[in-house]
C-alpha cells in the first residue's frame, strides 16, 4: 500500500482494506506500457498532448516535428468534475488549467478533501460521495 500511496497519494481513511490483498492482485491492471510511457511524456512536458514517437515519426504520422497538444476548448460533452484533496497525480493547479479549458461544458466542479487518486474506485464511501448523485446526472444528461 505505501507503493500505491507514494504514487496515487494518501487515502488510508477512505480505502477498503478487507479488499486490499485484491486490489494488490490485480494491480497495476487495465493499462499498457504505451500507455504509461505517454502518461510520463506528458508529465514531462507539461503538456496535454498525443504520444510522442520522436521527431522523424512524428514527422511521419502527425506531419509535424512534435505531437499534437489536445484542443480542450473545443470539448463539447457535459462534464462533472471530481478532484481530491491528497491525489497527487491531479493536482489542483491541474484541475484549475482543465477547468479553464473546459469551462463551457462544466457541470459542476466536487473536491474531495482526503481523496487521492484511486480513491473514486477503492474507498467505501464512493457511493455515497460520487456514485449516487453521478447516476443521476448521467441520466439527466442522456441524450
Amino acid at each position: 500500500m505505501l507503493i500505491i500511496n507514494s504514487i496515487a497519494g494518501n487515502d488510508g481513511l477512505n480505502t477498503n482494506l478487507t479488499r486490499l490483498p485484491l486490489i494488490i492482485a490485480h494491480s497495476p491492471a487495465g493499462t499498457s506500457i504505451k500507455n504509461l510511457v505517454h502518461f510520463s511524456q506528458m508529465i514531462n512536458s507539461h503538456l496535454l498532448q498525443k504520444f510522442d514517437y520522436g521527431q522523424y515519426l512524428n514527422r511521419h504520422i502527425y506531419g509535424q516535428n512534435n505531437p499534437p497538444i489536445y484542443t480542450l476548448e473545443r470539448f463539447n460533452i457535459p462534464t462533472v468534475i471530481y478532484h481530491g484533496g491528497n491525489d497527487y497525480l491531479c493536482t489542483n493547479e491541474s484541475i484549475d488549467l482543465l477547468k479553464q479549458r473546459i469551462n463551457k461544458t462544466i457541470i459542476s466542479v466536487n473536491y474531495i478533501d482526503n481523496y487521492n487518486h484511486l480513491g473514486y474506485f477503492w474507498s467505501t464511501n464512493a457511493v455515497h460521495r460520487i456514485y449516487s448523485s453521478l447516476l443521476g446526472l448521467i441520466a439527466k444528461y442522456q441524450r
